[in-house]
């Protein structure tokens, strides 16, 4: 059985052995603590996952994408990374893609709001540029789009509330990365730096001020459907 399959089909266990129904309750705990124990599985391994995000960064990525997984991490109780490889796959590629981690389907959420966040700057980014003269050099025109997204991602995570994690839930969340992570070895992730815009901070006000305009909520313990949109 698919390592996803089978995780989900524990979980689904796992929530009717809490039925009003004590024989039904008995026998999903049983089954569960059955298909666990065969797999090797513990409660943390159940209880928590991870997911891939679909949007690319380049191998050094910029500071605004690393700025744009900490509003992420921060909104919705999870924790993130960027790699570039995928479950299964022998080799990795020449892009980076952030893997979200953390409880329930809280990192599902994660993942989805980052790509849609990373699509949406983009497209600001390209905007903002095309309003740019184009007689600046090459390495201007990247600095002051580095600078108009960082902006932008402050501006977003202005309107993020921090997720309220319980003392427990912070203790399952070490125990997991302890035993999901113990036999990967990390790197130190590199980092672009943005240049010199030469525009006195305009771009990085102008992403500022746009990037406000985006609000990202989450319902009562990231459960309920994500509400991404623009006010106006």
């Amino acid at each position: 059985m698919e390592q996803d399959k089978l995780l989900r089909k524990i979980k689904k266990l796992l929530a009717l052995s809490k039925s009003t129904n004590p024989h039904e309750a008995a026998s999903a705990l049983a089954m569960a603590q059955k298909l666990m124990a065969e797999n090797q599985l513990n409660q943390s391994q159940v209880e928590f996952s991870q997911a891939h995000a679909k949007q690319k960064t380049a191998m050094k990525s910029a500071r605004y994408v690393h700025m744009l997984i900490s509003v992420i991490t921060k909104a919705f109780g999870v924790e993130g990374y960027l790699s570039n490889a995928y479950p299964g796959n022998d080799y990795g590629e020449n892009k980076m893609h952030v893997v979200f981690y953390g409880a329930e389907e809280r990192p599902e959420i994660a993942s989805y709001c980052f790509d849609v966040l990373y699509r949406r700057l983009q497209g600001a980014r390209k905007a903002f540029l095309d309003t740019q003269s184009k007689h600046l050099k090459r390495s201007t025109l990247i600095a002051r789009g580095d600078s108009f997204c960082e902006g932008w991602v402050v501006g977003v995570n202005q309107n993020v509330k921090q997720f309220a994690m319980t003392p427990e839930e912070k203790q399952k969340m070490e125990t997991y990365k302890a035993e999901a992570f113990k036999k990967k070895k990390w790197i130190e992730t590199k980092i672009r730096e943005k240049g010199n815009s030469k525009d006195y901070g305009l771009a990085q006000s102008e992403g500022y001020k746009q990037g406000k305009e985006v609000t990202l909520n989450h319902g009562v313990n990231g459960k309920e459907t994500v509400k991404l949109g623009v006010r106006k």
